[in-house]
């Protein structure tokens, strides 16, 4: 009866049938969300618990050994079994959950929600999160989400509506721009009023800086 020591990994086995899969251990990382060179420790560490090589790295594209031909042949119908049982438990889970809506801009969803994402779902393990990123003011307001992230300068707009993060807009330039019109720290927004100015979307009332906020 073999030891737990002696059994190789379900890392070990997905990244090896994904290697053989793609003839590419860049390509099995890619599609395993890892790094190439973890997948390659990974197979090393493989190849250790069945005592040979599995992988012919010597050419582009790797391709497995006569003995690792025939260990991709016996795994691969379990590797997909496996997988497919897993995402199958997986969804009826997330069918039990109480999904939670939470819409907002690109910007604001990749870099500051997602981010939060798995510590907000740790927090409530009942629920499901869903992001619905979008650029569209339209589409924001109509989304029908359960929890609506909205930049705005008009406070009060809507009912439960909370301030979470208030916006400081200041000046910048390039070290060019500021040596060109021998600009220095300290100066006053007013020193600035006939600078060359770029704006944000400047039919957008929202942001700062533009129609009705003009310094």
């Amino acid at each position: 009866m073999m030891k737990e020591s002696e059994l190789p990994t379900l890392n070990g086995l997905l990244c090896f049938e994904a290697t053989v899969r793609h003839g590419s251990m860049t390509l099995a990382a890619e599609d395993l969300g890892i790094t190439q060179p973890l997948v390659s420790q990974r197979i090393r560490a493989l190849e250790d618990v069945v005592g040979g090589i599995l992988i012919d790295r010597s050419k582009k594209p790797v391709t497995p050994t006569i003995e690792g031909l025939k260990y991709y042949n016996e795994l691969r119908g379990s590797t997909s079994s496996i997988l497919r049982a897993t995402n199958n438990a997986r969804e009826d889970f997330r069918e039990t959950k109480t999904k939670i809506s939470i819409s907002a801009y690109f910007g604001f969803a990749f870099h500051w929600i997602m981010p939060r994402l798995q510590r907000l779902q740790q927090a409530f393990p009942d629920y499901l999160f869903e992001i619905q990123p979008t650029n569209s003011l339209s589409d924001l307001t109509t989304a029908h989400a359960d929890i609506l992230f909205h930049f705005s300068s008009k406070i009060g707009k809507y009912q439960f509506e909370k301030m979470l993060i208030p916006e400081m807009v200041f000046p910048v330039c390039s070290p060019e721009f500021a040596a060109k019109y021998d600009l220095k720290s300290g100066q006053l927004l007013s020193d600035l009023r006939n600078l060359p100015l770029l704006h944000k979307d400047v039919d957008d009332s929202r942001w700062l800086g533009n129609a009705g906020h003009k310094h």
